[in-house]
């Protein structure tokens, strides 16, 4: 597709609120007019595909994209387990004889390239036939056939989710994103047919920022990338922490296309506002891609060990690939990324796959691109190589599937109670509308626990927190789980004690045990009160009261312990906060010590 078409049809999705009788027309118009041939569009992406009397369709990120060329670029080493996962999920649907009985579960799958408008053209493939013009307005005597696609799994990132939803929604075609967390999702007037089975941002920043406040770390750093993703978590992030007392020092954001020298100048930026203040904590809410960007930089500016690195999801879902290369830099570091169990049954079904054994058109690329097998990848057990048993979470891959099966059930009992095989008519011709609101009542149990919509169509945040650990003795880095985050728990319960701490800085070299500071001003001493800076809460001034005077007001004034009018005469205590009663005996020497 003309990359022209995709940026039309993304500006019409974006104002699709305004014109909606005529935005289905207009889009197939450009559709139709400015694709040299519309069925060959269609059936030129790879896609997986199993057909059956009801079926899901699927945008996945199987590969990068590479900006430069504008195509898609190397495989994503987490994007087989997902899109396995979505396959698994169906076939073990299908084997059940509760669960949509005699009825066949198919699938439509396609690799979005990591790359929005990639995942808006792959839509394309899912709206329905009737409102194609390709499917009876080409020259072509052989229209491809066209699965009817009732709801859609994924996209993964947000923006990518964004694209897509604005585009089924038109169709009332419900989607279900297992990793896009943008609190923009949650608009349920813009996005009536998005649900996710990952909590949005809202839940992960607010456990971000209870790890801030569990450690009283008032004065950060936060890095954002600059799409709908980093964007809204910038926003939340800004009004919890100026609701919890907690101030950002340095505030940026990066993307995909920065060069090199920006990393560095970002990096050196931080290292500066560590050397006047103490502000040692750097939250990242960025995709892997900046990570790695970043850590790099700060291993060439020889940073290693100089920041405690908090990662949201997006690129904490990758672990140590996030890393690699430059674990000293990222050592110490904290990640948040959503609860997502691992299935001992879906790995050992991942483990058995092979080119002979599976349909899947993308799995011998990836043998030989991992596993660097050349004509010995039929072999049972290769997949061993790639698989770390280690959740890239499919297990949420494929909560999104049973939600669209659990809520298919329900609308088939419903529509159809005399049906022994298949669906009904009634059922058929049911629009998504009928569909969206059996999912929105759908509940059920899964090994991440019990999976419920919210009216909007998101679910409540669960996560898990990691921390960056080294194993001298094997020189070995990887994250461990040191706590979780749910939402209605008490955070403090819930994260360990025994950890680690690496943070070795200009200022004050620190290992072991003793928690870091990240802070803007050391507390004032006995005597001393605040002076807080109008542009920042958290950055003051001490100082000294008068002998005679004590600190209130939290710090920020002194007040004298003498009131000579009321012949009131009192003297601070040793800490200064408190005036204790003199004796008459006392009072003579009070007039000596008046001076500061």
């Amino acid at each position: 597709m003309r990359e022209e078409t995709i940026m039309a049809m993304q500006f019409m999705c974006r104002f699709s609120g305004f014109i909606p009788a005529r935005l289905p027309w207009l889009i197939m118009l450009l559709y139709h007019f400015l694709l040299p041939s519309t069925d060959a569009f269609i059936t030129t992406s790879i896609n997986y595909t199993l057909p059956g009397d009801i079926n899901l369709g699927g945008i996945i990120p199987l590969h990068t994209y590479n900006e430069m060329t504008e195509k898609c670029g190397t495989l994503r080493s987490d994007a087989l387990k997902k899109l396995e996962a979505m396959v698994y999920a169906v076939q073990q649907i299908n084997k059940n004889t509760t669960l949509l009985p005699n009825v066949t579960l198919g699938f439509e799958i396609y690799d979005t390239c990591s790359y929005d408008a990639r995942t808006l053209r792959e839509c394309l493939n899912f709206i329905p036939s009737a409102d194609n013009p390709g499917d009876g307005c080409t020259s072509s005597s052989e229209p491809r056939q066209k699965l009817p696609i009732v709801g859609v799994v994924g996209a993964q990132r947000s923006s990518s989710s964004v694209q897509a939803a604005l585009l089924l929604g038109i169709y009332h075609i419900p989607q279900i994103s297992y990793l896009s967390t943008s609190d923009e999702l949650s608009d349920d007037i813009r996005f009536p047919y998005f649900l996710r089975t990952v909590g949005p941002d809202s839940y992960q920043i607010r456990a971000i920022i209870d790890i801030l406040l569990h450690f009283d770390w008032k004065y950060v750093s936060f890095i954002s990338s600059a799409d709908t993703y980093g964007r809204n978590g910038r926003k939340v992030f800004t009004t919890l922490a100026a609701q919890n007392g907690i101030c950002v020092g340095l505030s940026e954001t990066v993307s995909l296309v920065d060069s090199r020298g920006r990393y560095d100048s970002l990096v050196k930026d931080l290292l500066n506002i560590q050397q006047e203040y103490s502000a040692t904590v750097v939250v990242l809410f960025i995709h892997l891609e900046m990570a790695q960007n970043i850590f790099s930089a700060a291993t060439r500016m020889k940073a290693q060990r100089r920041f405690i690195w908090i990662g949201s999801d997006s690129w904490a879902n990758y672990d140590e690939e996030a890393v690699i290369g430059n674990e000293e830099a990222a050592l110490g570091s904290f990640t948040v990324l959503p609860v997502s169990e691992i299935s001992p049954e879906f790995n050992e079904y991942f483990r058995s796959l092979t080119p002979n054994t599976s349909n899947n058109p993308w799995l011998l690329e990836f043998l030989q691109y991992f596993t660097n097998c050349t004509d010995n990848c039929d072999q049972p057990g290769i997949l061993d190589i790639l698989d770390t048993d280690v959740s890239t979470h499919e297990t949420l891959v494929m909560d999104s599937v049973y939600a669209f099966a659990f809520a298919l059930d329900n609308m088939r009992k419903d529509l159809c109670p005399n049906a022994i095989s298949g669906v009904c008519d009634e059922m058929k011709s049911a629009d998504g509308i009928v569909l969206r609101d059996y999912l929105l009542k759908t509940s059920f149990m899964s090994p991440n626990g019990r999976v419920s919509f919210m009216r909007n169509g998101d679910v409540a945040g669960r996560y898990t927190i990691k921390y960056l650990e080294k194993n001298v003795d094997e020189n070995m880095y990887r994250f461990v789980k040191v706590g979780k985050w749910e939402e209605g728990t008490n955070f403090e319960t819930i994260i360990h004690e025994d950890i680690t701490w690496y943070l070795q800085t200009n200022r004050s070299p620190q290992s072991g045990n003793a928690v870091p500071k990240s802070i803007c001003s050391e507390p004032c001493g006995h005597g001393e009160r605040i002076n807080v800076d109008i542009d920042n809460s958290c950055c003051w001034t001490c100082i000294r009261c008068y002998k005679h005077e004590v600190v209130t007001n939290n710090g920020t004034h002194c007040q004298s312990c003498i009131d000579e009018e009321m012949k009131l005469y009192a003297w601070p205590n040793k800490n200064s906060t408190e005036c204790l009663p003199l004796t008459t005996n006392d009072n003579k020497c009070i007039n000596k010590s008046l001076k500061p």
